[in-house]
């Protein structure tokens, strides 16, 4: 029988969202109240979200504590990405993770995340509340999606498939590498891609704006592919032959492009002037990710066709089936939307397959696609069996049925446990979950032991000294320091000091002036780990 390790605050998140996601099943199916049924199925993946975004008590290691740092120190630095405030001592640039002026990725995530900040206090919930809103958001897109380009069936069913999806919600809760940063992404695209839809069906100019307000915003999270809804909407003028002969079809979508430009541009001009060689630096590595593999991120060309299982589902016909689907769109939608969600599909697989550099989230952009022809293969099914059984009771109990089913699937709870709880942890006491925990508790009493001042701190666990800036306002690094460093650090005015794992080298060890870490870290460890 399944037990559950979550908390009483998380389950009660999590299934308040179930209940109201199993009351927007109802309503849309069997009493016909589709605008309650959609109301009640956004709301219930906002209740969901908050229950992911509340499963880890600390900042993840990748790459949310250098996310949540930079967004904490843009509140002191007028909203501009800085990860170190200011460096203890010399080091180059060029490192993303020691870099003092940060601009390994575009802003506005960031700044979305100290909005959140400013508002409501710096702590992991309002780190992880951005996201909680845009995905949320997502669920409306997807929903009006489907309903434009197939019905609104098929559009209920894909909101409702995205809703209780695994992938994006661990994207939520900050535990999946570049977290933050393709949340917002997706978000971006997404709205993008919707706006475009929209504008297809009614030809309303004002489409337009919101197109490249999207794209732009895209853009300005995570670069050129943020021009997604462009490539789509260009092979749309240039499949139809009415749309290629009209120059309005030109004009219109050059007015969106520009817009977006607007929106992008002014960030790139001030980092080219004010920090040219960091801006150049993060411009070549960027457009080197197509050729060279960065930072071991590596596969084959297949790595996002085998990344459909961690994506939409780990069953072994789960590609097939979203194969399967996307053919099926792409012949129950007529022929804009057709060359549309082809061409979007096409360019986002094709690029990152051909890239050197592969990183699990890059294809997660295209969802909304994949999801609302995930819904139009439920509704044929659907559909189908409707015309055929005379009971509309069975149909109806079916119907129901399956979707909870499909939902539970979707959701794989005891996946979600398995990684935020402490569920099959090995029998040894210092596993990451709770090692990460206990380093929160030690960071946060370092102020008892330092108290107030300047201080620049060294040798902390490997990776964790964003963790240490989070929490604390220290300087905080994760290497030993030579001679030559803590020499330059004094004569800047720093105070030193070190924690230690009793191998210090002589020249910290027999220094007065450098403070020695060791109380808080035995404290907590003892405390915590008593017993085990």
């Amino acid at each position: 029988m399944f037990k559950t390790y979550f908390d009483s605050e998380n389950l009660f998140w999590l299934l308040s969202g179930l209940l109201f996601i199993l009351f927007s099943l109802l309503s849309f199916f069997v009493f016909k109240k589709h605008k309650t049924g959609v109301f009640l199925l956004v709301l219930g993946g906002f209740l969901v979200r908050i229950f992911m975004a509340l499963l880890d008590p600390y900042v993840n290691m990748w790459d949310e504590q250098f996310h949540a740092v930079i967004a904490k120190n843009m509140l002191e630095t007028s909203f501009f990405p800085m990860l170190f405030k200011e460096h203890a001592i010399p080091l180059a640039h060029g490192n993303w993770a020691l870099d003092h002026i940060w601009l390994h990725k575009q802003p506005l995530y960031l700044w979305q995340i100290a909005l959140s900040f400013k508002l409501l206090g710096i702590n992991e919930f309002t780190l992880r509340l951005p996201d909680i809103l845009m995905t949320t958001l997502i669920i409306v897109f997807i929903y009006r999606i489907g309903k434009i380009t197939v019905n609104e069936t098929a559009g209920f069913i894909a909101a409702f498939l995205f809703v209780l999806a695994r992938f994006p919600l661990e994207m939520v809760s900050g535990s999946i590498a570049t977290d933050h940063n393709d949340t917002a992404f997706l978000f971006y695209i997404s709205a993008s891609l919707w706006s475009c839809i929209e504008y297809f069906r009614s030809g309303k100019t004002y489409w337009l704006f919101f197109i490249g307000a999207f794209a732009g915003m895209a853009v300005l999270v995570k670069w050129v592919m943020g021009f997604l809804v462009f490539i789509g909407w260009g092979f749309v003028i240039l499949s139809d032959k009415e749309r290629r002969r009209l120059l309005r079809s030109y004009w219109q979508i050059a007015l969106s492009f520009i817009l977006s430009c607007c929106v992008f541009i002014p960030w790139q001009i001030f980092i080219l002037l004010k920090y040219p060689a960091e801006s150049a630096f993060e411009y070549h590595e960027t457009s080197n990710r197509l050729f060279e593999v960065s930072e071991g991120h590596e596969g084959p060309w297949w790595y996002y066709f085998d990344a459909l299982h961690e994506h939409y589902g780990s069953g072994d016909l789960f590609p097939y089936i979203i194969g399967i689907s996307f053919i099926l769109l792409l012949f129950s939608v007529n022929k804009i939307y057709k060359v549309f969600f082809f061409a979007s599909i096409v360019v986002v697989y094709g690029v990152f397959s051909f890239a050197a550099t592969k990183m699990i989230c890059y294809t997660i952009i295209v969802c909304p696609i994949v999801f609302v022809g995930l819904g139009n293969l439920v509704e044929k099914i659907f559909a189908f069996f409707e015309q055929r059984l005379k009971q509309k009771m069975i149909y109806m109990f079916g119907v129901i049925a399956f979707m909870l089913a499909a939902g539970y699937l979707s959701l794989d709870i005891e996946q979600i446990q398995e990684n935020h709880t402490t569920w099959k942890v090995k029998e040894h006491p210092y596993n990451f979950r709770e090692l990460r925990m206990v380093d929160k508790k030690i960071y946060q009493m370092l102020p008892d032991t330092l108290g107030k001042g300047k201080w620049a701190i060294f040798y902390c666990r490997q990776f964790d000294n964003p963790m240490v800036m989070f929490y604390t306002d220290y300087t905080a690094y994760d290497f030993m320091p030579n001679e030559e460093q803590i020499a330059y650090a004094k004569k800047a005015g720093w105070k030193i000091a070190v924690f230690t794992d009793y191998k210090l080298p002589d020249f910290l060890k027999n220094d007065p002036e450098v403070k020695k870490i060791y109380e808080p870290v035995e404290k907590v460890y003892f405390q915590y780990f008593k017993g085990k």
